[in-house]
């Protein structure tokens, strides 16, 4: 990412279905964020970056 500065990537995240469908989108949610964040950490521009949660939903 850092020799193609055009490249947009989206960070997806899943739990299992153990929780409650509300908690797993948002513990999935925070996991793309951490993700993110370290990547942000790395030198990648934020704008490059996109968190998606997906809960268990899309396996």
């Amino acid at each position: 990412m850092q020799e193609n500065k055009n490249i947009l990537v989206e960070i997806g995240s899943h739990t299992d279905s153990r929780g409650s469908t509300t908690s797993n989108l948002s513990l999935s949610e925070r996991r793309a964020k951490a993700v993110v964040e370290y990547m942000i950490l790395k030198g990648i521009s934020k704008e490059r970056l996109i968190a998606v949660g997906h809960g268990e939903d899309n396996l």
